[in-house]
């Protein structure tokens, strides 16, 4: 009797890990990336630690992160987009802008899926106190950031070059790197995320190795190590270790840590994430048509006052008009009954008065 028992709990646990183990494919990539989708991302570069889980079948809680700054990516068509000449056979690109660190800049990922998950490259464009600067990465050839589907125990690599092309300053200056990727999915199980959801989960270790000649025969290399989990849902945490020697499993010390919730959406309310400061951040998209978005955050419960106006000074829509708990927010503003033309947005709270300009182009 105690050899069936032993036998079948070793078959309940057998089918356990199985169903804990998933397959991701090239369309739940793809449903993260139809036009119109907004995925929220979020980072933190203060924390110094956190727990990994391990290789093979795990439990991962980061339940406790907490965002130092929050992203908001649009996927918008490829054609007409700023740098789509840059990037050809290009199918998808994600768009971000906004201010960090005092800093804004405007953001352009460009991808495809052909088979694998392939990154063109991106370009960014951001006003700095020493001007303004403009920054295009591209990989030759393209690179397979994800080899698609993968499950528990898959492995590929990318050898390829990286060219970063900069102006900064009215000064244009090119580097040239050799990039090495290794990628493994080393484990599976579940991660709890910040939104208190748990879903299943694979975990991909990445080494990248970058070897850069700013003087020729005198080579630059780099390594980093960044272990990913990625669920099918499109939720993903991502967290950079500090150093190639971290263990692969456990706490470990690292540089950063990134998230982002699948679907487009979050269970997190917004007063969730908490405002250190009053904000009226730039719509997205701008341009836009006819609608877009506008983010605005308080540090703590006042009444809020956010209307719309042309250029003219008349007054086109109230968004919000009413007292809401601090946090931050989000009021859409569709414009599908105005003309084309300049509006400004204007935002009213506990003192706190600021305006931006919109441009709507049909």
């Amino acid at each position: 009797m105690s050899k069936i028992l032993t036998y079948f709990a070793t078959l309940l646990i057998f089918a356990g890990m199985l169903n804990a183990q998933i397959t991701i494919t090239s369309s739940d990539f793809e449903s993260q990336l139809q036009l119109g989708t907004e995925v929220q991302s979020f980072w933190d570069s203060t924390r110094t630690s956190i727990n990994i889980g391990s290789t093979g079948e795990f439990n991962v809680d980061f339940s406790d992160l907490v965002p130092q700054a929050e992203f908001t990516t649009l996927s918008i068509p490829v054609a007409g987009s700023e740098y789509a000449s840059e990037y050809p056979g290009a199918e998808y690109c994600s768009y971000y802008e906004g201010t960090f660190e005092g800093v804004f800049s405007k953001t352009w990922v460009y991808t495809s899926i052909e088979g694998d998950y392939f990154l063109h490259g991106t370009a960014t464009e951001a006003n700095t106190n020493q001007g303004d600067v403009q920054a295009t990465t591209k990989y030759t050839p393209n690179r397979s950031f994800y080899q698609l589907p993968f499950t528990m125990g898959s492995t590929w690599n990318y050898t390829g070059e990286q060219e970063v092309a900069t102006v900064a300053a009215g000064f244009p200056f090119v580097v040239t790197s050799d990039l090495e990727s290794v990628n493994t999915v080393d484990g599976y199980g579940t991660m709890k995320m910040p939104d208190g959801r748990t879903v299943e989960c694979l975990r991909v270790k990445v080494v990248e190795t970058l070897s850069t000649e700013i003087i020729p025969g005198f080579p630059t290399v780099s390594t980093s190590v960044r272990y990913e989990f990625l669920a099918k849902t499109g939720d993903m945490v991502a967290v950079s270790a500090a150093d190639e020697n971290q263990p692969d499993n456990g706490t470990i010390q690292i540089v950063s840590v990134d998230w982002a919730y699948g679907d487009g959406t979050s269970d997190v309310e917004p007063t969730e994430i908490v405002a250190v400061d009053y904000s009226l951040k730039q719509n997205y998209p701008n341009p836009f048509n006819p609608s877009t978005v506008i983010e605005f955050s308080i540090p703590k419960s006042a009444d809020v006052e956010l209307k719309v106006y042309n250029i003219l000074g008349k007054e086109v829509a109230t968004l919000v008009n009413e007292f809401l708990p601090s946090g931050s927010y989000k009021a859409d503003f569709n414009a599908d009954n105005l003309p084309s033309g300049i509006y400004i947005a204007s935002i009213k709270a506990e003192g706190f008065t600021k305006s931006i300009k919109m441009t709507l182009l049909k």
